[in-house]
């Protein structure tokens, strides 16, 4: 499959939009800039490059970031030191290319981490953002695993896996965990979304994935049962994982809308748990429940892992800024959330806008850096991945004092 990445001339339009003037503010720096008199132009070109695009060429790289060997940045990318696409002569680097590997580079010694993401109820973005996420930091050359955790399936649907391309769902593997041999059953069940089938690259990580399906829903409601087996249900996923959790750097669980027996499983192996929430009036009310559904299971996962259950922040998705009520819901929202936590966690500064590419994706190519990578919201993307990174970092820094 391949996928051309777009790159051309910035419209006025944009630009303008971006500044917060008038289209005829920007023809006017535009036309002192080409007639060699001062002119902001060129440096609000390259800022809206670096803010907004999510890909510069080769040739913006190397003047925006003042790199002086291009020939040795040609081949970091050939090799997947620098994340980027090579195609037909022409090459492409993440605008967040340099703030990732510093964020990498600090994060090596922690890795594996592993992460959730969810809340209690539908529509807000869960899915979408996990595996958005997931295609990120896996692009940019990490070993990213996901696995979908509800029994809907939506993850394993976005990426086009349907019953019969999978050898057994998550929670299939579940019932097996006692079985001999069952590490080898867990492996031929994992399948990979191969980046190099998806995307032109020469990114040195991978994107893996444990599927589910909506056929589970009657096994869900056996699960129970295994507490004769195992004494215990909610540790299951946690002891499946430590077969593999080595092969990877970030593990992403796609919880389900739900506060029961799954969700409880589904953070036993959590490092960190993110919230999806909307910018909407229901979202504020809902915050005590969403916290409250998370903290009523600290005690187990204390005597678990040791340590307390770590909300490394929450993530707003599907904003539309035209709505005035949704800069009000979101201020609304980010107190709510500081009041819950006691101020231990915030909202990520990275917003995800709404955008009807997002639902696209999701219908087989799965992220939108896979169905139409020149698209902002990638950058929108990778920069809430980065936000992830930094924000374990400092987590990790702070537990070892």
């Amino acid at each position: 499959m391949s996928i051309t990445i777009k790159s051309g001339a910035i419209p006025n339009t944009k630009l303008a939009k971006y500044l917060g003037v008038k289209e005829g503010a920007v023809r006017a720096r535009r036309k002192k800039h080409e007639a060699g008199e001062n002119s902001s132009y060129l440096e609000d070109l390259n800022n809206y490059r670096k803010n907004v695009l999510p890909f510069y060429t080769l040739s913006e790289y190397i003047e925006i970031e003042a790199v002086k060997n291009r020939d040795a940045i040609i081949e970091k990318m050939k090799t997947g030191i620098i994340p980027g696409v090579i195609q037909d002569n022409n090459s492409f680097i993440p605008t967040v290319a340099n703030d990732f590997l510093d964020y990498v580079d600090s994060l090596k010694e922690h890795f594996p981490v592993v992460l959730a993401s969810g809340n209690h109820k539908g529509g807000v973005a869960k899915t979408s953002n996990t595996i958005n996420i997931a295609a990120s930091l896996a692009f940019l050359g990490l070993k990213v695993l996901i696995v979908d955790f509800d029994p809907q399936g939506n993850s394993s649907q976005a990426f086009g896996i349907h019953e019969g391309d999978y050898k057994n769902t998550v929670i299939d593997l579940l019932f097996k965990l006692d079985e001999k041999d069952f590490e080898t059953t867990l492996r031929d069940s994992i399948i990979d979304i191969n980046i190099e089938d998806k995307f032109q690259s020469k990114t040195q990580g991978k994107l893996h994935l444990l599927a589910n399906s909506d056929d589970m829903v009657d096994k869900v409601e056996e699960l129970p049962s295994l507490s004769k087996l195992y004494g215990t249900v909610e540790n299951t996923l946690h002891d499946l994982l430590k077969f593999i959790k080595s092969d990877y750097d970030i593990i992403l669980i796609d919880t389900p809308p739900r506060a029961d027996l799954l969700l409880r499983t589904a953070i036993m192996p959590c490092d960190y748990f993110m919230l999806s929430l909307k910018a909407e009036p229901f979202a504020r009310t809902g915050m005590p429940k969403i916290i409250r559904n998370i903290k009523k299971y600290e005690n187990a996962y204390k005597r678990l892992r040791g340590k307390e259950i770590a909300i490394i922040g929450g993530i707003v998705s599907q904003y539309e800024k035209s709505i005035n009520l949704q800069e009000t819901n979101y201020e609304l929202i980010k107190e709510d959330l500081d009041e819950c936590t006691n101020g231990t966690t915030s909202l990520f500064d990275t917003i995800i806008p709404k955008a009807t590419v997002v639902q696209e994706a999701v219908q087989g190519d799965g992220a939108v850096l896979f169905h139409s990578p020149s698209d902002e919201i990638v950058k929108n993307f990778f920069d809430l991945s980065i936000e992830i990174l930094e924000r374990i970092l400092i987590s990790k820094m702070s537990e070892e004092g």
